[in-house]
């Protein structure tokens, strides 16, 4: 007879609860905000998605939402590495992170900015702030 293992039933369950956050974050977590021309405001690009019964055994808009937050977050992680935002352009994330502001915009932009923010309860830190860019330039 086989032995339980501890480790495989935590692997199951978290595969039929792919939400795994129950404890509150302590560090920082990133928002990703926009700015237009039209409007000299920088507006929160939101990654909240609406809740159903159905969430419970299908989650997929939650799963996209993690993992495009998980983008942000490489991206910062890269940042502070690089310690020199001037070359960040170069990175694969920051490509990745360009395009998913083009794909969660709103509307359609001939040109835009974009930065990340690391928020905590206390105080919010500016990490990168890109140059204008065009919905041309990733395509």
């Amino acid at each position: 007879m086989r032995a339980f293992r501890f480790d495989l039933f935590l692997s199951l369950i978290r595969a039929i609860f792919p939400r795994w956050d129950f404890f509150d974050r302590i560090a920082y977590h990133f928002d990703l905000e926009y700015e237009t021309d039209s409007k000299k405001t920088w507006e929160k690009i939101s990654f909240e998605q609406r809740l159903s019964p159905l969430n419970l055994l299908f989650n997929a808009d939650v799963n996209e939402a993690l993992a495009q937050m998980n983008v942000i977050e490489h991206f910062a992680g890269d940042v502070q590495r690089l310690g020199d935002s001037e070359h960040a352009e170069s990175l694969t994330s920051y490509k990745l992170l360009r395009s998913l502001v083009w794909e969660k915009v709103p509307s359609p932009l001939a040109s835009l900015r974009f930065r990340v923010v690391a928020v905590n309860p206390d105080e919010r830190l500016v990490l990168y702030v890109s140059e204008k860019i065009s919905k041309a330039e990733i395509e």
